[in-house]
């Protein structure tokens, strides 16, 4: 199961990268916690046993996919039932993949897909640009904007200064977004 206090993990079984993936498509505007559980529901229903990507592959061979997304109100129904058999039929190779070849799955955008290689990669460079990396960036003075650019050309740009500054505090940059996020939430913490 996945653990949202403990997401970086560079030595995941094909195993748990297949069900990270799955994690980083699933959680995209939605609570890590809540999300991680309905995942894990969802691979003991289909089938506790297999692997992800198995598992998801019998599914959609019984025509019980969307049932078993449905039973654990996991939404984005007619996304997951079109990416995720592609993506479980893919052979993609989850160890050296680009965010290219992940973003050509429905369901992986340009956060999903980074989100995934910079927190199962050890030197992985790039950045998922969640709203806590662009909220920091725009207190360091770059014009970021307030939720995750769509245009591949922005996003990229500012994943280059968040590379930029993650090279500036010499930490690898999945070390340097969790600090940012800690950071964050001691903030939240100190305001309640």
């Amino acid at each position: 199961m996945i653990n949202p206090r403990k997401i970086t993990d560079f030595n995941r079984t094909d195993g748990q990268l297949e069900e990270f993936l799955l994690f980083a498509i699933f959680v995209a505007g939605k609570r890590s916690d809540v999300t991680a559980k309905k995942l894990n529901e969802l691979l003991t229903l289909i089938n506790g046993r297999a692997r992800a990507f198995e598992a998801i592959r019998q599914a959609t061979a019984e025509g019980t996919l969307l049932e078993s997304l449905m039973a654990v109100k996991m939404g984005k129904y007619n996304m997951l039932m079109e990416g995720l058999p592609a993506l479980a039929a893919s052979g993609v190779d989850l160890r050296a993949c680009s965010p290219a070849e992940l973003e050509k799955f429905k369901g992986i955008g340009l956060k999903s897909s980074r989100f995934f290689i910079l927190h199962s990669r050890d030197n992985a460079r790039v950045s998922a640009l969640d709203t806590h990396i662009l909220s920091w960036l725009r207190e360091k003075g770059y014009n970021a904007p307030s939720s995750t650019p769509t245009s591949a050309r922005r996003y990229e740009k500012l994943e280059d200064l968040f590379l930029f500054e993650a090279d500036q505090a010499k930490m690898k940059p999945s070390v340097f977004d969790l600090e940012i996020w800690k950071s964050r939430q001691v903030r939240k913490k100190a305001q309640v």
